[in-house]
């Protein structure tokens, strides 16, 4: 926070700034110039008085209000995933969340699943992020399992068989899901 100051006649003037109704800073400032206050503020509101005044007692005051909001929790998910159908088992990652004004708490907000052809299937979960103070953030995470592999046919050998003998002994083909060992 800054204020621009200056005196008509060039004198030493005195900046005095008070937060919350009591003394922070004074600075000396000769004739002209910008004077900041850097301070760190409580969370909630604080009122910033500012007076200028010269040797001869001519003084102005001023104030503004500062609000000061806690932060939201951050909360990380990991990437989204894809899994090729029947290879492993798909699992959703552990969040993390962070916040700088205390400790927070991590829940499963919910669980959507999709179901697709066959066993694909969509799934999201979304993790809700809580900090003391009841501030909020949320960050969701989506697992999709598809089938892309083609089935796999086995037939049995090529066979002959003579025209006056029985008929032939035909194999019936077995049909494979590539992906099931």
């Amino acid at each position: 926070m800054s204020v621009n100051v200056a005196d008509a006649d060039g004198d030493m003037l005195t900046v005095t700034w008070t937060v919350n109704g009591a003394l922070f800073q004074t600075n000396l400032v000769a004739g002209s110039g910008t004077v900041s206050l850097t301070a760190f503020f409580p969370l909630g509101t604080n009122r910033i008085s500012i007076s200028v005044s010269d040797p001869s007692d001519c003084a102005i005051n001023c104030s503004t209000t500062v609000l000061v909001l806690p932060p939201t929790p951050a909360i990380y998910c990991g990437a989204n995933k894809t899994n090729e159908c029947s290879l492993g088992s798909p699992s959703f990652d552990t969040p993390s969340a962070s916040n700088t004004c205390g400790t927070v708490s991590i829940f499963v907000l919910s669980t959507v699943t999709n179901l697709g052809c066959g066993n694909t299937f969509v799934a999201t979960r979304t993790w809700l992020a809580t900090d003391e103070l009841g501030d909020t953030n949320f960050c969701s995470q989506t697992i999709a399992t598809v089938d892309t592999l083609k089935p796999i046919i086995t037939c049995g050998v090529n066979k002959t068989n003579q025209c006056s003998t029985n008929s032939p002994d035909l194999t019936h083909p077995k049909p494979v899901e590539a992906a099931v060992p």
